[in-house]
């Protein structure tokens, strides 16, 4: 008779779970090389000085520079030569260390490090996306679209290739959009003019409860969507905010009701407490300003399926 060992079924269960963890490791690497591949590492240029910098300390997402005198443009791509090796990145934004500077919300564009010398070189570089789509397209907003895990608002919704964005300034990942920190809807007002026509436009962002109230929100929007309406060939997604607990809860209700009654023709309203569930945690990271990039992706393919 055949003995049934129970330490066999357990080590069983646990190589196949290194199985999955191998496998989901080695999909997001292949994910990751044939993003690499949409860059037009052909036309790269210098586009500034070469300077020596110091490294303190870096990660995954940040790097402590010393040495570069003065502030970086985030809308650069920045490359770091040492020893016969080239890596590139690009930063959201920078903060004063006394003689060092830390670069935020970095995305490492060819390859995350392995080690670090204590000096290299650093050159701003031109390094454009080569985007494919048929569809011409604005991403407008605050933080929420390119903060954290926002990032990847316009990474995601190019995954299907029906856009290219366009923008005054460029992402993580050099995709262009409209859109800065602390941005509110008078600033989009502002600008709204100069913006292109386009196929389609994306509308996310806070609103600043502290400065306008609810009348004087009504009226921005109202005045930003009719402007977008006379622009645009398809559609305006104008998307809400999750009602969770926030600083101002109440302001953010009644935000979204605003948003909500937009809607019309052309207009679509994408209602992020409709497809989340807002009790969730992983949907939101730990301050619950910020959704999490797995609840991104379920808006953009709640999105995906509107554009036709």
């Amino acid at each position: 008779m055949k003995r049934d060992y129970p330490q066999d079924k357990f080590l069983l269960i646990i190589l196949f779970l290194l199985g999955i963890l191998f496998f989901v490791n080695l999909f997001e690497r292949i994910q990751k090389d044939f993003f690499i591949s949409n860059y037009d590492w052909e036309k790269i240029k210098e586009i500034g000085k070469t300077q020596e910098i110091s490294i303190t300390d870096y990660s995954y997402n940040f790097i402590i520079l010393k040495g570069i005198g003065k502030e970086l443009n985030p809308n650069y791509t920045y490359r770091l030569d040492n020893s016969n090796q080239q890596f590139f990145f690009r930063f959201v934004y920078q903060e004063p260390m006394g003689e060092n500077y830390r670069l935020k919300n970095l995305q490492w564009i060819n390859k995350i490090p392995d080690s670090l010398p204590d000096t290299s070189t650093l050159t701003p570089v031109y390094l454009s996306l080569k985007q494919q789509g048929k569809y011409s397209a604005y991403t407008l907003g605050d933080d929420c679209i390119f903060f954290n895990d926002g990032k990847y608002f316009r990474k995601f919704l190019a995954e299907d290739k029906k856009l290219i964005f366009m923008g005054n300034s460029l992402d993580v990942f050099g995709f262009p959009m409209v859109a800065k920190i602390n941005y509110t809807l008078e600033d989009l007002v502002n600008i709204s003019d100069t913006i292109r026509p386009a196929d389609f436009y994306f509308v996310y962002m806070s609103p600043d409860c502290k400065k306008y109230n609810l009348k004087k929100q009504n009226i921005l929007l109202n005045k930003l969507k009719n402007t977008l309406k006379k622009k645009t060939t398809y559609d305006i997604f104008f998307i809400t905010l999750p009602e969770t607990q926030q600083k101002n809860p109440n302001c953010i209700k009644k935000f979204n009701n605003t948003l909500r009654s937009l809607s019309s023709e052309k207009i679509i309203i994408i209602d992020t407490n409709d497809i989340l569930d807002l009790d969730n945690e992983e949907n939101f990271l730990s301050n619950k300003k910020y959704i999490s990039k797995q609840a991104l992706k379920k808006i953009i393919k709640e999105i995906n399926k509107k554009i036709k």
